[in-house]
C-alpha cells in the first residue's frame, strides 16, 4: 500500500512528530511505500499564521504529489497551525480516502488547552465563548484579543472541512474521541480511539539498582501548559514542611518559560534540589529514568497521549500526573502512578512522598506500567 503522510513540519521537535516519524518507519518495514508532506517551520509567524487558514502553496503541492506518488491513502497527522487542512481538500478531489489522527484538543478548544475563562476543564467544546471569552492559554488578554479572534475563526472553518472531508478519525486518548463525537458531531462509525505507540526493546534490561532513593524526574517542553511551576511548589513543601532536605527533581527539557522558573527556584533557596539540565540527547535520556523514583507530569491543559508517559513506562517508571485529558487512559491511580488534580501542588507533594525513599514501592509500579 501506498501512504501520503500529511504533517505540520517535517522536523522532529515534538510528540506529534515521533509518531509520525515511527508510524513511517512502522509501515515501511511491513513492504509499504511512504512519502511526507510537510512544512520546514518549528514557530509559528504572522506569515504562517495567515497560511493556515488555506494554503494554495501546499493545495497546488498535495496535487502534484498524489499524481507522482499515487497514493492508496492520505494520512494527516496535523494541519492547523502551519500547512492548513487544503492537502485535506486535494486529496478528495483526487478521490482518495483521508484518516486524519488528530494529536490535541483544537479541534474541540481553538485555544489548545481545553480550559475555559475560570481555571477548569471545558465541558462546552466549541461555542460562542471560544470567541469572546479570556479563556486560558499562552496568549491571553486584551493585547491578544484579534488573534484569539481569528484563530476561533480559523477553527471554526477548519472544523467544517474536516467533518465534510475526513474519512476516519483516530484518536489516541479516548477524552479526545468522546469530545470529538459530541462536540463536532462524529458518527462513532468514523472516529476509533487508537493510543500512540513506542518501540519495545525486548533485549534491554531495566537495571533497579541504579535508582536514587531521593531523584525524580521531568522531561519535556518548558512552558505554561506543562505545569513545571506546579512541580516546583510541591518541593518546596517537600523541602521546608516535610524536611525531606535530599529531594531531587532533574528537569529535562527547554523552553520559554525556564528563565521564569529557575528565578523563583532561585527565589525559594531549591538550588540544591532542582536542576535544570537543558535538553538532553535522547541516547543519554534512559539513563536519567532509571536513575529516577518516578517521573513527574504536572500539565495544566488537556494532554493527549504524551510520548514521554511512554518512555516512562518503557523504562519500568510509575508516573506521577495530573487527571486530565488522556492521563486517565495510561495511569492506573496507586496501580503504575498517581494521579492528582491539576494545579493542586499540595496533593503531588504526597505522591512524590509516597515514593521518596521507597524504591520497592517504585519498582512495584514501574513494572506495572510496564505491563500496562
Amino acid at each position: 500500500m501506498k501512504i501520503l503522510f500529511i504533517n505540520e513540519t517535517k522536523e522532529n521537535i515534538g510528540g506529534a512528530e515521533k509518531v509520525v516519524y515511527s508510524t513511517i518507519k512502522l509501515l515501511n518495514s511491513k513492504g509499504n511505500r511512504t512519502k511526507l508532506l510537510a512544512t520546514a517551520d518549528v514557530y509559528q509567524t504572522i506569515k504562517s499564521f495567515f497560511r493556515s487558514f488555506f494554503s494554495i502553496n501546499y493545495f497546488i503541492k498535495t496535487l502534484k504529489l498524489i499524481e507522482e506518488f499515487k497514493p492508496d491513502v492520505v494520512h494527516v497527522h496535523g494541519a492547523s497551525r502551519f500547512i492548513s487542512p487544503s492537502p485535506i481538500l486535494a486529496a478528495k478531489i483526487k478521490r482518495k480516502k483521508v484518516v486524519m489522527t488528530v494529536h490535541d484538543f483544537i479541534y474541540y478548544c481553538p485555544r489548545g488547552w481545553g480550559i475555559n475563562w475560570l481555571g477548569k476543564v471545558c465541558n462546552c467544546g466549541f461555542s460562542l465563548n471560544c470567541f469572546f471569552r479570556n479563556c486560558r492559554s499562552p496568549r491571553m488578554g486584551l493585547k491578544n484579543a484579534i488573534f484569539n479572534l481569528l484563530k476561533a475563526v480559523k477553527i471554526f472553518f477548519h472544523r467544517e472541512l474536516l467533518k465534510r472531508k475526513v474519512d476516519y478519525f483516530i484518536c489516541p486518548s479516548r477524552k479526545l474521541k468522546e469530545l470529538m463525537e459530541k462536540n463536532l458531531n462524529i458518527p462513532r462509525e468514523k472516529i476509533t480511539y487508537l493510543p500512540n505507540f513506542i518501540e519495545i526493546n525486548k533485549n534491554k534490561k531495566i537495571n533497579f539498582n541504579r535508582i536514587k532513593e531521593n531523584q525524580f524526574l521531568y522531561v519535556g517542553r518548558i512552558s505554561k501548559e506543562k505545569g513545571v511551576e506546579t512541580a516546583i511548589k510541591a518541593m518546596n513543601i517537600l523541602v521546608k514542611r516535610n524536611n525531606l532536605r535530599d529531594v531531587k527533581l532533574k528537569i529535562i527539557g527547554d523552553g520559554p518559560e525556564r528563565g521564569d522558573l529557575e528565578r523563583l527556584t532561585q527565589e525559594l533557596n531549591l538550588l540544591k534540589n532542582i536542576k535544570f539540565l537543558g535538553r538532553v540527547p535522547n541516547e543519554k535520556i534512559s539513563q536519567y529514568y532509571q536513575e529516577s523514583l518516578a517521573v513527574v507530569m504536572p500539565s495544566i491543559w488537556m494532554e493527549n497521549c504524551p510520548i514521554v508517559a511512554l518512555e516512562a513506562m518503557l523504562n519500568s517508571k510509575p508516573i506521577i500526573a495530573s487527571n486530565i485529558g488522556g492521563f486517565p487512559d495510561l495511569i492506573e491511580h496507586h496501580k503504575n502512578g498517581f494521579l492528582f488534580e491539576p494545579g493542586n501542588y499540595k496533593e503531588m507533594s504526597r505522591y512524590i512522598k509516597a515514593l521518596y525513599n521507597n524504591t520497592k514501592l517504585s519498582k512495584k509500579m514501574g513494572e506495572y506500567g510496564y505491563r500496562k
